[in-house]
């Protein structure tokens, strides 16, 4: 994926989790009485609302209460509000349940209704929400996040999403794509899409998940069952890049093409991202290079231009920086890079990128610098040991996958 440079992976998605037959039955309870309870107004509407794409996350702006604010669009998720604008809004719980994050972390979470949602001329009802801290990924993308647009919203009506303008549009008909192929889709717990995906000998369901800026992401397990193991190229790192709704961890992660991956019967070549969370995720770096795709609830059908762009390169200095508790240290490192051969080392400070004190930047002056660097085919870096030594050297920037 493209974020590989300096950005970490992000994967927003919540659902609804249970484990025992008593938990199945109040969570299936709660759902459809406050999470699909949501109705929209008018009864017919099409209309398209801009977006923005930023860090490979489709953002958009909802309105609550005459005051506008930016929702992460992700049909992986529940509707979610930021803890500010629950308690703004006096909302008071309605209920509880388990949750499960993208990394499958649980948690036991309130839920709350709130009134009106609106996206663009659309009022959407009676709408069941979550409620977390969202300020870690308001720093990540580097804008704030007051919330996201779930999919207990989203599957009240149908959907076309297009990475190029960018822009979202709803609609209470069947939306129509041209030179469109149909990928049949049932939905998960939570309401999201779930299609089949045959890769490398194995079968799996796989949750559309528009707040995962990755490609397809598999458990490890399903990597040591299938033939992706013998890939002619497998990109492996260890590290904290990886970030979830309920935080991050530190582990080993794998990078591979995929020639032969299809999507129900649609056959493409895709990046496969494997890792130790439970999750099977398709994001927006797999839906991208199509341009737009659209989401018909009504029908239960994913439609797919089949003209399609050209994948852009892995491409990656061979470490990853990561903000965190006041410094700048390095957060991933690729296995066999320029980078962890020359030395660096997982949870080095940072001190300078490009001659830059990177130390002394606030965070938005950090965001801009970062983008910067990713157009630059290299980079120099010095770093500050666990043993106090500093290491400064030069890397070039080069395709993990090749």
């Amino acid at each position: 994926m493209k974020v590989l440079l300096f950005l970490l992976a992000i994967f927003l998605g919540l659902s609804a989790f249970a484990q025992s037959k008593e938990e199945i039955k109040r969570s299936t309870a709660n759902r459809d009485k406050y999470l699909f309870a949501v109705k929209s107004e008018p009864r017919k509407f099409d209309e398209t609302v801009a977006a923005e794409y930023v860090t490979d996350e489709i953002l958009v702006p909802v309105t609550i209460n005459g005051k506008t604010y930016t929702f992460l669009f992700d049909t992986g998720a529940i509707t979610i509000l930021s803890s500010e604008i629950v308690q703004n809004l006096g909302l008071t719980a309605v209920t509880s349940n388990k949750f499960v994050d993208s990394a499958g972390n649980t948690t036991e979470e309130n839920f709350y209704t709130v009134p009106e949602i609106r996206f663009g001329s659309v009022a959407f009802r009676n709408v069941g929400v979550g409620s977390f801290d969202l300020s870690r990924f308001s720093q990540l993308l580097c804008r704030p996040i007051d919330g996201i647009f779930g999919s207990n919203m989203m599957r009240v009506c149908n959907w076309e999403i297009d990475y190029g303008k960018p822009s979202v549009r709803m609609s209470s008909d069947k939306i129509q794509l041209q030179n469109a192929r149909s990928v049949p889709f049932t939905q998960n717990f939570s309401g999201t899409p779930r299609v089949t995906i045959t890769t490398a000998g194995i079968n799996f369901l796989a949750d559309v998940d528009t707040g995962n800026n990755g490609s397809l992401d598999i458990p490890m397990e399903f990597f040591e069952k299938s033939r992706l193991n013998t890939a002619s190229r497998i990109a492996s790192s260890r590290g904290k890049g990886f970030y979830s709704l309920l935080g991050n961890a530190l582990q080993d992660e794998h990078m591979l093409m995929a020639d032969s991956v299809y999507i129900g019967k649609v056959l493409l070549s895709r990046r496969i991202r494997v890792s130790p969370s439970p999750m099977v995720l398709i994001g927006n770096d797999f839906f991208s290079p199509f341009g737009k795709f659209a989401i018909n609830y009504k029908k239960g059908e994913l439609l797919l231009p089949e003209k399609q762009g050209v994948l852009p390169p892995e491409n990656s200095f061979g470490f990853t920086p990561l903000r965190e508790n006041g410094k700048t240290v390095v957060g991933v490192i690729w296995k066999g890079s320029d980078a962890e051969k020359q030395g660096i080392q997982l949870q080095d400070e940072i001190l300078t990128l490009d001659q830059i004190d990177v130390s002394t930047l606030a965070d938005a002056d950090w965001c801009a610098f970062r983008q910067r660097l990713i157009a630059n085919d290299k980079v120099s870096v010095t770093v500050r040991q666990s043993d106090g030594k500093t290491l400064s050297l030069t890397l070039r920037k080069y395709n993990l996958l090749e």
